[in-house]
């Protein structure tokens, strides 16, 4: 089988094609290099540099493909709002261009959604029968993406991510359980802003394997995949446990998302078990410090939102903002 892999040297992506080689399909990508080529593999990956809105460059790339894994987009709330019509252009539109490619030479397509589409469900574990409620740009263009893919696609997966954490070639520490766990080793202390919302955690590679498995099967739909639910506070107990630290908590500042999810669609339909827990990233985030792979976790190119504002500068920032 022949994959593409959209967004493939992203923080996910990167975990996903050693993967997809090492279970012996070829591969190709398609990726911006936005943020650079973090990748080493050769062989079987053909690497194509390109714009996921550039339609045919899209019919070029999936010619001869079996099936797709869209990883490609604006990710996360801070950098999907600082340009909001790229944000909706590139995580929807250009998604549904490509699920109608798709369809017209019979891909299977697997999506990488948000379990953010739920906005805040305090007291309740969430179902993919639950209320729809997206706070955010980023969960509503997602959400878009997703009606798209349904209304499109004969085969597709679309699953809904918890929040990912894990080392990976291209590294982000604006993702919390990276974070908490950099502030410990790196400052000796973690700064947790509210902690008692909830909220899903997920290993990348536990959702690697989980995409690939699904390149196999022969089902369809749409399923969370949110590993295990914690409190944020929690999070940083857990890490400090690991690594000698101080915890802080500020109550003036809190993220409104709060829900947990219920992933067991995904774990009767596909197997899906998470494996690696937080103290498996401790580790190996230990380690990237250790062997100075990472020195400093402020380092722009490790958040998304600082990065595509430092590299688009003022012409890319939403008129609001160009206001504010």
């Amino acid at each position: 089988m022949k994959v593409l892999v959209t967004g493939g040297l992203g923080y996910l992506g990167s975990i996903i094609i050693p993967k997809l080689i090492e279970h012996k399909f070829d591969v190709r990508t398609l990726d911006s290099l936005i943020y650079g080529n973090s990748l080493t593999e050769k062989g079987h990956l053909e690497l194509v540099q390109g714009d996921i809105r550039d339609l045919q460059l899209l019919d070029k790339v999936t010619d001869d493909i079996d099936a797709v894994i869209h990883l490609a987009g604006i990710i996360g709330d801070a950098a999907a709002d600082l340009d909001r019509e790229l944000t909706f252009s590139v995580n929807y539109l250009a998604t549904k261009q490509l699920a109608e490619i798709c369809t017209k030479k019979g891909l299977k397509m697997i999506f990488s959604s948000t379990c953010s589409v739920y906005g805040t469900k305090p007291g309740e574990v969430v179902t993919e029968k639950s209320k729809i409620a997206p706070l955010s740009l980023y969960a509503m263009s997602k959400l878009l993406a997703e009606e798209a893919i349904k209304k499109q696609c004969k085969e597709y997966n679309i699953f809904r991510l918890g929040t990912l954490f894990g080392f990976s070639p291209r590294m982000r520490f604006d993702l919390v359980v990276n974070l908490f766990t950099a502030q410990a080793i790196q400052e000796r202390k973690i700064t947790v802003y509210g902690g008692l919302q909830r909220r899903p955690f997920v290993h990348l590679q536990d959702v690697s394997e989980l995409f690939i498995k699904a390149l196999d099967s022969g089902e369809n739909g749409t399923y969370n995949v949110g590993g295990n639910n914690y409190k944020i506070l929690s999070v940083a107990e857990k890490i400090k446990s690991k690594v000698e630290c101080s915890v802080t908590v500020l109550n003036d500042v809190r993220d409104l998302r709060d829900y947990a999810v219920d992933s067991s669609l995904a774990e009767e339909t596909f197997g899906f078990k998470p494996t690696k827990d937080i103290e498996f990233c401790v580790n190996e985030i230990s380690e990237a410090y250790a062997q100075g792979i990472i020195k400093d976790y402020k380092e722009i190119k490790f958040n998304n939102a600082e990065w595509l504002r430092n590299i688009w500068g003022h012409k890319h920032l939403s008129q609001d903002q160009r206001e504010s």
